[in-house]
């Protein structure tokens, strides 16, 4: 993976992860390593600054689609779960 040229600087070199990860061009493997961030986070981080979600070609895309799905079915939770 090519590093970002941002990459001392935390909140650019997040940036410049996620979106490379977005356009294909980083594994999430890498970018979790790299941030410290599970699955979930890096996803939603991305979904956050308005970049798409690359599971294109990624292993088994289908169910980490229906896995994320979840995810944010559980982040808008009501607040009436424990």
């Amino acid at each position: 993976m090519k590093v970002p040229p941002n990459y001392g600087v935390p909140i650019a070199m997040t940036d410049d992860l996620l979106k490379m990860w977005s356009r294909g061009e980083a594994d999430m493997r890498d970018v979790q390593e790299i941030l410290q961030m599970s699955r979930a986070s890096v996803m939603s981080a991305a979904m956050e600054a308005g970049y798409g979600l690359h599971l294109e070609g990624d292993e088994d895309d289908d169910g980490k689609g229906a896995e994320f799905a979840r995810l944010i079915s559980a982040a808008k939770d009501d607040g009436t779960r424990h």
